[in-house]
């Protein structure tokens, strides 16, 4: 009789008809070949790497719009007069900031949870994220109200047009960063906790941290840099 000798190669090669799992090969991996398992392993360093490109190019895009903002600031006529003229903050901002602040805090939580597979937990915060995000929103939308009942428009003056272009953009960013939390959340409720679901977490938390910080910096950039 002779010696059949199994080797990792033979394994590859035979693909779902070898392997663990009474002769179902691969099936314990959703019926994949190793060539498809090494890309889902590839596939969250790829993703993180795309988030932190696409955080640069929006910082880059708001630090061209800081230096037009203070460049617009300190423009002065011929005459040395100025058409600036500060905007009076409408008060739902400072909730604003809170609300956005502890939003940061909570999906932090539901990363951790997430990561600890506390899925109940997890679907919770990142949940109460979500809804956090939206009070965030309609308060800015309550401000640009607050704003418009005084005749404050964008082009009454530049801070008035500094604000509106720089929290409308932040908005629209955030919009983004509200349906990727919707994403993961749903994800959550249908229990599609598949592995590569941690990398969509822990990018979808950095998004919205980046944002939480981005808020805060155009808040006191708007009222009280000088």
């Amino acid at each position: 009789m002779g010696t059949t000798v199994v080797t990792t190669e033979t394994i590859v090669k035979a693909g779902p008809d070898l392997g663990s799992g009474g002769g179902n090969g691969f099936r314990g991996n959703g019926g994949r070949g190793p060539d498809r398992i090494q890309r889902d392993q590839y596939q969250p360093e790829k993703y993180r790497i795309g988030m932190w490109a696409a955080l640069a190019s929006i910082m880059m895009l708001f630090v061209a719009l800081t230096s037009a903002y203070i460049f617009r600031y300190k423009w002065r006529g011929q005459d040395g007069g100025t058409d600036w003229v500060a905007l009076t903050m409408p008060r739902v901002l400072w909730l604003n900031t809170v609300v956005i602040l502890l939003s940061s805090l909570t999906v932090d939580i539901a990363r951790r949870a997430f990561s600890s597979g506390a899925y109940g937990r997890f679907k919770r915060y990142m949940s109460l994220s979500t809804m956090l995000g939206g009070v965030f929103l309609v308060g800015q939308f309550i401000a640009f109200k607050s704003l418009v009942a005084q005749g404050i428009f964008m082009r009454s003056n530049p801070h008035s047009s500094f604000f509106y272009l720089l929290t409308g953009l932040h908005g629209l960013h955030l919009i983004g960063g509200i349906a990727a939390m919707c994403f993961v959340t749903l994800k959550g409720i249908r229990r599609q906790f598949e592995e590569g679901r941690a990398a969509a977490v822990e990018i979808t938390a950095l998004y919205w941290h980046f944002m939480d910080g981005l808020w805060v910096y155009l808040f006191l950039l708007l009222f009280f840099w000088k």
